[in-house]
C-alpha cells in the first residue's frame, strides 16, 4: 500500500490526472518488483517512502524506492 500511494502521488506531483490517462486507454501496470527488507515494520510504525525516477524507457519507467525513519 505504500509504494502504490508513492506512485501515485508521484504522477499528480508530476500532473498527471490517472482518473483522465486510465480513461484514455493507458495503463501502468507493476510488472517487477524487488525488495531488500532491513527491518520489519510494525503496526503504528510512521515511515517516509521516497520514490525516485532513475530510468525512462521506450514503455517502461524504473524507481527506486526506499522506507525511511521508522519509528521503533
Amino acid at each position: 500500500a505504500y509504494v502504490q500511494q508513492s506512485l501515485e502521488d508521484f504522477f499528480v506531483r508530476k500532473g498527471i490526472d490517472l482518473s483522465s490517462f486510465f480513461a484514455k486507454g493507458f495503463s501502468c501496470p507493476i510488472v517487477h518488483v524487488e525488495a531488500d527488507y532491513r527491518k520489519r515494520l510494525e503496526l503504528r510504525d510512521e515511515i517516509t517512502i521516497v520514490l525516485d525516477l532513475i530510468e525512462v524507457g521506450n514503455s517502461s519507467l524504473s524507481f527506486c524506492i526506499n522506507g525511511i525513519g521508522m519509528s521503533l
